[in-house]
């Protein structure tokens, strides 16, 4: 008899601690969360998507300018413009490659610092990939 009341009363213990534990995950300084439906699963999903979508396309662009610089440097202006009909000549090709890198190198930063302060959705998602993970 002495057994099973000692293993009853664990059980209540652990079953308490994890109404406890529950309840302190879900509750930030006081303050109840609201569990997203899942439409809003949803929606973070998809802005999440769409910032990475973004990223991607940044970073295409800074691949594609930055290189220019290479074909500049190993193939003659004449060559080139024989393969590309439109081809500004070697300094332009740079200067607008290196611009666009540079541009899409300095947006994309800037982009994933702000997502999370202008698209609540998008830190909804990081903060429920997080809490996945762990």
């Amino acid at each position: 008899a002495g057994r099973a009341e000692r293993a009853e009363q664990a059980n209540t213990t652990l079953a308490s601690q994890l109404a406890l534990r529950t309840h302190a995950l879900n509750t930030i300084e006081g303050a109840d969360v609201e569990v997203p439906s899942p439409a809003v699963g949803a929606s973070a999903a998809m802005v999440q998507a769409a910032v990475d979508a973004a990223v991607l396309a940044l970073n295409a662009v800074a691949f594609l300018g930055y290189g220019v610089f290479p074909v500049t440097f190993f193939c003659a202006d004449p060559s080139l413009k024989q393969w590309v009909p439109a081809w500004p000549g070697a300094d332009a090709a740079q200067y607008w490659g290196n611009l666009a890198g540079d541009a899409a190198w300095t947006v994309e930063p800037a982009l994933l610092m702000a997502a999370p302060l202008l698209l609540p959705a998008s830190g909804a998602a990081r903060a429920a990939a997080k809490e996945k993970d762990a």
